[in-house]
């Protein structure tokens, strides 16, 4: 008797679950809009322009051009925005750790 209960019940949920998602359907048209894709992330210009202003915060400025060359020495093909991001991302860590160290060695000879 409790399993022809619970049939029951299930059946009368997925029958209301099904009538008030028809309803909804039949009341609310689906609009599609049209989105702009963003490809600024991909974009390698503004990639270029990364590096371009990390190396100059470093000030760096003489490198910005054998930077692009090492990199099409080691890709063999133009710079895109994904080796761009890489190279930036290296030089930036390499020249922080070479800070911090260059900081520390300042520290002891003071002390």
């Amino acid at each position: 008797m409790t399993r022809k209960l619970i049939n029951d019940i299930r059946e009368n949920l997925e029958a209301e679950l099904l009538k008030s998602l028809n309803n909804k359907n039949k009341q609310t048209p689906i609009t599609v809009q049209k989105v702009p894709i963003s490809n600024r992330y991909l974009d390698t210009e503004r990639q270029s322009d990364i590096l371009d202003r990390m190396l100059e915060s470093y000030r760096l400025y003489r490198l910005k051009e054998d930077v692009r060359d090492y990199i099409k020495s080691i890709s063999r093909y133009e710079p895109d925005y994904h080796t761009y991001q890489l190279t930036s991302r290296f030089i930036d860590r390499v020249i922080t750790m070479y800070k911090e160290t260059h900081q520390l060695k300042l520290d002891e000879k003071k002390k």
